[in-house]
């Protein structure tokens, strides 16, 4: 199974790579795709270019850890954001037995998401708490027909690193060195212009 891991990355933290580390323990997960959000991405705290985020993501994923372009260039296609099912639809061209990776929030939203029960018959979806979250997960009209589609695993134990202080951080100009990758460091460095965390 390869778990597709979509999100702003902005920029990617360790506690993304904490989250991607705790799944890849999972038996059946083969391979993590990350999957950085399009530059159309409604989303005020977007500001940066999608080329940038998926180069920081290139620069710290390890060998079982792929990053995907998908959503930019279907984006740029489409002239909108695309919708999960979509992506998913488009990734699925080259990888298979794909699972989307979501948090508890998420998965109480899901009966709303664009083409909800097209995707979950298409695909899993793996669900993982916050924290110490706890909740009922009967409760969503779609875990009774699609149960089978859903995995559930137990809290992640990571950080609760957020991009948001981070972005805050580096525009303070604050210390981030336990927060990010040397290499993503390195790179915000030699970018600063470009990456308007300032």
């Amino acid at each position: 199974m390869e778990v597709v891991f979509i999100g702003s990355f902005n920029p990617v933290t360790k506690a993304h790579l904490m989250v991607a580390k705790e799944i890849l323990k999972i038996p059946e997960v083969e391979k993590i795709i990350f999957v950085p959000v399009s530059d159309l991405y409604a989303k005020a705290s977007l500001n940066t270019d999608g080329h940038h985020r998926l180069k920081m993501l290139e620069l710290v994923c390890k060998k079982d850890m792929i990053v995907s372009d998908i959503e930019l260039s279907l984006a740029q296609k489409l002239q909108r954001q695309p919708k999960t099912y979509e992506t998913l639809s488009a990734l699925s061209g080259d990888h298979q037995d794909l699972a989307l990776l979501i948090g508890m929030d998420n998965y109480f939203d899901f009966p709303t998401w664009y083409k909800a029960e097209e995707l979950l018959k298409r695909f899993k979806v793996m669900v993982y708490p916050r924290g110490n979250e706890q909740a009922d997960v009967s409760l969503s009209p779609l875990y009774e027909p699609y149960h089978d589609r859903f995995i559930f695993i137990d809290a992640l134990k990571i950080s609760d690193i957020s991009a948001t202080k981070v972005r805050k951080l580096l525009h303070e100009q604050g210390d981030v060195k336990d927060l990010l990758d040397e290499k993503v460091i390195a790179y915000i460095n030699e970018h600063k212009e470009e990456l308007n965390y300032e």
